[in-house]
């Protein structure tokens, strides 16, 4: 998703894995927001990091996406 690819999509690419359909989702929505989190504190780190700015706006995008889904 760091590369732009929608996080509905990259679910529905998931959903094709016998794995997916054992996922907790509520657990799945935790471990996004705290991958938003650790994203966000390597970004205040390293602010000029390009790629980590991208990392955490792909992790905020699929915690909102889990979120409304």
């Amino acid at each position: 998703m760091s590369a732009g690819q929608d996080p509905a999509d990259v679910e529905k690419l998931f959903a094709s894995s016998d794995t997916w359909a054992h996922v907790d989702r509520d657990a799945l929505v935790v471990f996004a927001r705290a991958q938003v989190r650790m994203h966000r504190h390597y970004t205040r780190l390293r602010p000029d990091e390009e790629w980590l700015v991208a990392m955490l706006d792909a992790a905020r995008d699929w915690y909102e996406h889990l979120k409304s889904a």
